[in-house]
């Protein structure tokens, strides 16, 4: 068994016990917002990604200096990379030359320590840009301009975003998407088979919960959820305080009557267990 950290296989686990086994184990949610979940978000790119070698890996920054706070810089500079996209299509003269990027890109925000977001662009294309035409294109702080060296999953993957430490105003807000393509980036791959298991009709996928409350709300929500297997079959359930917190304060008595599973899977034989654990109401 792989490691959590590696590539998120919390919820195989599951799957490999016995399907007679009872058990109980925090939920993880789809999200970039969730620190185990968006190893879920890199599982699922993964397959789609394509060879990135030798690509145009852009970083813009934004400097503060210009806005009034974060989110008002957060709004001002995506509706600008989308003119800087536009631009790069029609052509952007310099000296005596002009240089057109019209090819499949993917973005993707990062927030610094200081609130202020910043977006990593990949184009899959070998074509020659500039820094000074992108940096006079863009204009609301600093661009900086790579060539992808290798497939390129370290460059669009390597940061992962833990809800703890989002800042206040992106917990605020009811969506944020952290990852974009454009047409034609991702490779085409096979639609996903029927009958999809069970476990995965969690509480996340319920239609319209994202959509009335805000991310902050969302990861406070998910700390309290719990999966529970019965009798092979999944339900989700909110718990009086987040599932860690109890986990602590009963890791011992669980891990001496041998029902700790690794992974944070606890089994239990019935319901009465899990009201003696404090797990339930």
């Amino acid at each position: 068994m792989r490691r959590a950290k590696d590539g998120c296989r919390q919820r195989g686990f599951a799957g490999e016990l016995d399907e007679n086994i009872n058990f109980i184990k925090p939920y993880t949610p789809n999200s970039w917002f969730h620190p185990i979940g968006a190893y879920k978000k890199r599982a699922e790119i993964l397959p789609r990604l394509p060879n990135l070698r030798g690509s145009l890996f852009l970083t813009f920054t934004v400097d503060p200096k210009y806005f009034a706070g974060p989110s008002s810089a957060f709004d001002s500079s995506r509706r600008k990379l989308r003119k800087v996209f536009f631009a790069l299509r029609k052509g952007i003269p310099h000296l005596e030359r002009t240089f057109r990027i019209d090819a499949p890109y993917l973005t993707k925000v990062e927030f610094h320590k200081s609130g202020f977001a910043h977006f990593h662009v990949i184009f899959k294309t070998r074509s020659y840009l500039p820094p000074k035409v992108i940096n006079r294109l863009w204009g609301l702080g600093r661009v900086n301009v790579k060539r992808i060296r290798t497939r390129g999953l370290e460059y669009l993957l390597k940061y992962v975003t833990k809800g703890e430490n989002l800042p206040d105003w992106v917990k605020d807000r009811k969506r944020i998407r952290i990852t974009q393509p454009s047409r034609g980036f991702y490779l085409k791959t096979a639609a996903p088979k029927n009958g999809a298991k069970e476990e995965q009709k969690t509480e996340d996928s319920k239609k319209g919960r994202s959509s009335e409350s805000t991310i902050g709300e969302r990861i406070a929500r998910w700390r309290r959820t719990a999966v529970l297997r019965i009798d092979g079959r999944y339900t989700t359930l909110i718990l009086t305080r987040p599932f860690f917190e109890i986990l602590a304060e009963i890791i011992y008595p669980i891990a001496r009557s041998y029902r700790y599973l690794g992974n944070w899977v606890v089994r239990f034989d019935q319901i009465s267990d899990l009201l003696d654990w404090e797990l339930l109401n």
